[in-house]
């Protein structure tokens, strides 16, 4: 085992760099394959400091239990457990981990099949309630092909079907011991397990979506589309005004002791988007659905936001490609369309 103050050490460029770079309870519960700890040596790292230009050469990387432990030039006594796996790196790049912000794996999973396919549930266009967790299949086979390529997390987000779609939940792609779906969550929020709910807060995740899939998927317009946006956040802004005055009349010292406090298991999620716990990530493309959307955490695809910069103040930055002749949404995301 070892130590807990273990690499807080410079890199040969200078970077400072902690000896744990991602740390939660989630982790500490789940137990990854190989829990060996392994030094890879002699590597070029690449910090991603210095707006991405920091390299240290001939660095070494030290991993235990599936955590980083120290980076950069590592002092020999943590170099000395006996089961200690060492890997020549031959002066090969090592990156960070690649975050995969929009991910459908799990839920769209490999390989494709009628009975493991939970990207949507096509009940209706506003289903808050569902939590995708419900839905991740552990042993998706595009697990090992993302890891190849550099993606070690991911926020698995539900299919474009829905207005409002289900609460998102970010996983570790590792394999763990366990070989189910709660080991491999990061961070997860307090609402999914009451016994964690003492320690700091954790932010919650959900995606909504606009434009011609939910069109399609539901038969509906845009102006549909709207209105369930309104109506959705209509029923959380009542519920939590009822909460916020029971809990007005509290602090106070009125209550009457029979008042029930207002809750609602269905709607509970989007009070708390109201209340500013989670992020939300929209798919979204064109100004008329850009111009209609609440506050975001980020829109997702939005090729043409271009044609209305100024809605994007504020928001994270867009993501996503251009693939022309797909929809109408797209086509409009080239400039010489418009």
């Amino acid at each position: 085992m070892l130590p807990e103050n273990a690499g807080r050490w410079k890199t040969p460029a200078g970077i400072t760099l902690l000896s744990v770079l991602y740390f939660s309870a989630v982790l500490l519960r789940s137990r990854p394959q190989n829990e060996r700890p392994v030094l890879i040596r002699n590597a070029t790292l690449w910090t991603s400091a210095n707006n991405g230009t920091d390299v240290a050469r001939g660095g070494d990387v030290l991993l235990d239990k599936g955590l980083i432990i120290a980076l950069g030039s590592i002092p020999v006594h943590l170099t000395r457990p006996a089961n200690l796996e060492i890997v020549d790196a031959q002066g090969k790049w090592i990156t960070p981990g690649i975050v995969d912000a929009h991910s459908h794996l799990g839920v769209g999973s490999a390989p494709r099949l009628s009975g493991a396919s939970d990207s949507n549930s096509r009940k209706a266009p506003i289903p808050p309630w569902l939590r995708n967790i419900d839905g991740i299949n552990t042993h998706d086979l595009a697990y090992r092909l993302s890891m190849s390529v550099g993606i070690t997390t991911a926020q698995i987000v539900p299919g474009s079907a829905n207005n409002i779609g289900d609460q998102s939940f970010l996983i570790k792609l590792r394999p763990t011991a366990e070989r189910s779906t709660s080991p491999m969550l990061l961070e997860p929020p307090h609402t999914l397990s009451l016994n964690e709910s003492d320690g700091p807060p954790r932010w919650r995740h959900m995606k909504h979506a606009c434009g011609e899939n939910t069109l399609r998927v539901h038969s509906q317009t845009r102006m549909d589309a709207a209105w369930n946006f309104r109506q959705a956040y209509n029923e959380a802004r009542k519920i939590k005004d009822a909460q916020d005055a029971f809990c007005a009349v509290v602090e106070n010292g009125l209550w009457d002791g029979e008042s029930p406090y207002t809750e609602s298991l269905q709607w509970e999620a989007l009070v708390d988007v109201l209340r500013g716990n989670v992020k939300v990530s929209v798919h979204c493309y064109e100004p008329v659905g850009l111009d209609s959307l609440i506050r975001v955490a980020s829109i997702h695809h939005a090729t043409s936001t271009y044609l209305v910069p100024d809605t994007q103040t504020g928001m994270g930055r867009p993501t996503g490609n251009r693939t022309v002749r797909l929809r109408l949404q797209v086509l409009y995301s080239f400039p010489h369309f418009t």
